[in-house]
């Protein structure tokens, strides 16, 4: 079993990122599970997802005792929530939101054997612990194994479930001390994260295997699994024509534009999913399927499902009512609005809306899963 996991906030960057990686997980047809946590308030409302789970966990930005806002507080303090909850045992393939595959990689990892996207510009060459610049000095305080070889790894990640639990608790940790004690004219440093990652790997003996696991904007090749596009787009003539930071989401792009390469691969995709978008054509990859004990029964005009993961009955108004005497596992949710369409004669794009928002609702209350249809 292998997850794929990526941590987010819930904003609409975060969602537009979020839909794009399902999308392209859906395509190359990844194994197991993918999994989105969402660091946020308890009371926001969720995101929709067709394909993903979406589990909500404690948001750590700020940091509650430091008081830092760093968005990257949450991909730790997550995790780790997420598989003490969950008792999770399995690969995992970490993902960063600002990622999309491009293969499959269902390669999983036995503990120990941890593997890591590169990461070339690792800080290095100096006289602090870890061989670190000297601004890394104040490390003598917060580390013993000062001599310890850093991996120079970063996300993506390959590693199993019970040798990153032992490191999560540090992770975050050192997270907070490099973001506290580092100054610069600059600022706290943006990727405190990172080098609290590996310093935590390196303590905890977690060996990783360095691989370049994700492609970026610039490369020609594109034959690795995984695209990070948070770098700019260029053009032939090395014009800027696309950038994530200013890109509203679902707008339309011209990968034709774009240098030959990763770049060029990456906004084909974009426009693939948002002209599938705009026309609800997902709706014809996805099929309800009915979960496994779930029964109904009807009282007055009122339908009720009984969900064994439920305590109490689960009540479905007429409309969520309609859609679930559809879920024959055989329809796909397109059949599905066309079916009530031709029935109640309503605007199709309103519709779509509408059989979208039920069924999700469905699969978040357990009474269906939405699986990728052939």
């Amino acid at each position: 079993m292998i997850y794929t996991v990526f941590v987010t906030g819930n904003t609409e960057q975060d969602q537009w990122q979020a839909e794009l990686l399902e999308y392209s997980w859906q395509n190359v047809r990844q194994a197991g599970e993918l999994v989105r946590l969402v660091a946020c308030g308890a009371g926001q409302a969720l995101p929709m997802h067709a394909l993903a789970r979406v589990v909500r966990t404690r948001s750590w930005s700020p940091h509650p005792f430091l008081f830092d806002h760093y968005a990257a507080y949450n991909t730790p303090a997550a995790l780790l929530e997420w598989i003490l909850q969950e008792r999770v045992d399995a690969s995992l393939l970490l993902l960063d939101s600002h990622n999309v595959l491009f293969n499959a990689l269902n390669e999983e990892v036995a503990c120990g054997q941890a593997v890591g996207n590169e990461w070339g510009d690792m800080p290095r060459g100096g006289d602090a612990p870890f061989g670190l610049p000297g601004e890394y000095q104040y490390l003598q305080a917060y580390c013993v194994n000062r001599g310890l070889r850093l991996p120079p790894v970063q996300f993506p990640l390959l590693i199993h479930s019970r040798d990153l639990k032992k490191i999560l608790a540090r992770w975050l940790e050192l997270t907070g001390i490099i973001r506290a004690q580092f100054s610069t004219q600059a600022g706290r440093p943006g990727n405190a994260h990172k080098l609290a990652y590996v310093i935590a790997a390196a303590e905890y003996g977690i060996a990783h295997q360095p691989r370049k696991l994700a492609l970026t904007p610039g490369d020609r090749k594109t034959d690795s699994a995984i695209m990070n596009y948070s770098q700019p787009i260029a053009s032939a003539r090395s014009e800027i024509i696309w950038d994530m930071q200013t890109y509203q989401p679902w707008a339309a792009c011209q990968p034709k534009d774009a240098k030959a390469g990763a770049g060029r691969e990456f906004l084909t995709l974009l426009q693939q999913y948002q002209t599938l978008r705009a026309s609800f054509g997902h709706f014809r990859m996805r099929r309800p399927r009915r979960r496994m004990g779930v029964r109904e029964a009807s009282i007055l005009d009122n339908m009720l499902l009984e969900v064994p993961s439920r305590a109490e009955p689960l009540s479905l108004n007429r409309s969520a009512a309609a859609i679930w005497r559809l879920c024959d596992n055989q329809r796909t949710m397109a059949d599905i609005a066309e079916a009530l369409e031709e029935k109640f004669q309503v605007p199709h794009q309103a519709l779509c809306a509408d059989v979208e928002l039920a069924l999700h609702q469905l699969k978040i209350d357990g009474a269906i899963d939405l699986e990728i249809s052939a």
